[in-house]
């Protein structure tokens, strides 16, 4: 997503489509994910504040005296995450940790306020205790927990290795479904902030602020005026407004997916099963025309006589992985319909995200850090090799390993 990746004119996926006009650039959908996330923060003040408040209060913790403090005498169910925008789970870990352990939370923070140690420590004990006793802040804890949590079960699906963009789609579509329908719940969000606010005895209302006047200019009507409930502004200015960044933010990000998602139509059981002949000869026309070195135009006629020959299997199918599936594994009949699998097969190899890659790169990263002063190059490969395949490292027999490395020292060997 960067611009020496994404630049129309010189970055690399330019450069590649220099030599193969064919490739399709897609952005990585997770990292995309964590960047409607940052700008739904980062483009409301009220939101953005709440944030930075969860990170000082972190930091508050943060020291030893403090943090023990706090763990011991506050049961806390999950702790205090500092909040990082680059690690895309650490917003939703920081508010859920603080909603789980609100009443815990407030009584450290005013338990401090009257013994803290300096006043120093009192003063920004207050300053956290002031903004988090707020309605407003209460509320804002609940909103960005719905929001996050299901944003980051998205986001965690995006980073599997075995998704591929037909699914990656609909779940991005089920999400903007979902943020939308959010929209019509701001009673039952602010009930739950109620509820939030009882462990405190905070009182559920806004804070009365006082509403800035300016001055009304000739072509201006009585309807441009401010807001003046509070509930209703913060409705409609954070509440209202968070929903419409991230659906207007899902929609551009991932309009590229999204379109190259839908040129692969033609091979969608669903889309088969539905359509008729003229329909599927004509939308497989896209794919002809885009991959014109892969597939041949015999891809409709294909497609077609596969609907024909195996409308029973093909009714039973959900994806394009499915009817690839079954035609090259199951069903083996692969050679009668090879544009057909070369179709399948291209899609199959869009890549949904880079997040696979990127944690090798983290873990050769942290290995080399630590250990690379004491380490040859073809030990920190093998090391690294390890770490990111820990899932398998764990299931060697060491006893068999040890067998075999001492088995292989060169002065055992006989030249």
């Amino acid at each position: 997503g960067a611009a020496n990746m994404s630049g129309t004119y010189s970055g690399l996926q330019a450069r590649i489509k220099q030599k193969n006009p064919a490739a399709k650039y897609i952005h990585c959908c997770a990292h995309a994910l964590n960047l409607v996330i940052n700008d739904s923060v980062s483009n409301i003040p009220e939101i953005r504040t709440f944030f930075d408040n969860v990170q000082s209060l972190y930091v508050f913790f943060k020291t030893i005296s403090r943090w023990a403090l706090l763990t011991k005498s506050a049961m806390l169910q999950k702790t205090l995450k500092k909040v990082c925008p680059t690690r895309w789970t650490s917003r939703n870990q920081a508010v859920d940790a603080l909603r789980c352990g609100y009443f815990d939370i407030m009584k450290v923070l005013t338990f401090l306020t009257l013994e803290g140690k300096d006043q120093e420590e009192i003063n920004q004990a207050k300053s956290l205790l002031k903004y988090f006793e707020q309605f407003s802040t209460v509320i804002l804890i609940v909103i960005e927990s719905v929001l996050l949590e299901t944003m980051d079960i998205i986001s965690k699906k995006l980073q599997s290795t075995e998704e591929d963009l037909e699914h990656a789609t609909k779940m991005l579509l089920n999400l903007k479904t979902k943020i939308n329908k959010l929209r019509n719940e701001w009673q039952t969000v602010k009930a739950d902030a109620t509820k939030l606010c009882l462990q405190w005895k905070v009182v559920p209302h806004f804070i009365d602020s006082r509403t800035k006047k300016k001055t009304r200019m000739f072509d201006e009507v009585q309807v441009d005026d401010p807001i003046k409930d509070n509930e209703k502004r913060f409705r409609v200015e954070v509440f209202n407004r968070s929903l419409d960044i991230i659906t207007t933010q899902l929609t551009e990000r991932f309009e590229a997916v999204t379109h190259i998602t839908s040129s692969f139509q033609c091979l969608k059981p669903s889309f088969l099963v539905g359509a008729s002949d003229e329909e599927i000869l004509e939308s497989s026309k896209i794919l002809i025309l885009n991959y014109q070195d892969d597939v041949s135009l015999n891809l409709g006629p294909q497609l077609v006589r596969l609907k024909t020959c195996f409308l029973s299997h093909v009714e039973k199918l959900k994806s394009i992985r499915d009817l690839a599936d079954t035609l090259i594994v199951r069903a083996q009949v692969g050679s009668s319909f090879p544009d057909v699998v070369n179709a399948c097969l291209i899609f199959l190899t869009l890549p949904v995200t880079t997040a696979s890659a990127e944690r090798s790169f983290l873990k050769l990263k942290l290995i080399k850090n630590y250990l690379r002063s004491t380490m040859s190059q073809e030990r920190l490969s093998a090391l690294a090799t390890i770490s990111i395949e820990r899932s398998r490292a764990r299931h060697i027999n060491l006893d068999d390993t040890i067998t075999q490395f001492a088995s292989m020292k060169s002065r055992k060997k006989i030249s």
